[in-house]
């Protein structure tokens, strides 16, 4: 199987499908804001926020960032 490039409409579209999920480990939070429509905030391996995705997250996952 070859790697999909997000970036790409067609990874939009597969990424848009019902029941279609994609773990994505991203230290760039603008290109995991236009990806994702769900987001998990790490901290020590434990969830320190979570909540929905989109440029409407970005206060919340700034916080949890802050150190």
């Amino acid at each position: 199987m070859k790697p999909l490039n997000t970036s790409s409409e067609r990874g939009h579209a597969l990424l848009a499908q019902p029941g279609f999920s994609v773990l994505l480990v991203e230290q760039h939070l603008g290109f995991a804001q236009r990806v994702a429509n769900r987001y998990h905030v790490l901290e020590s391996g434990r969830v320190a926020s979570h909540g929905d995705g989109g440029v409407t997250a970005e206060r919340e996952v700034r916080a949890a960032l802050a150190v």
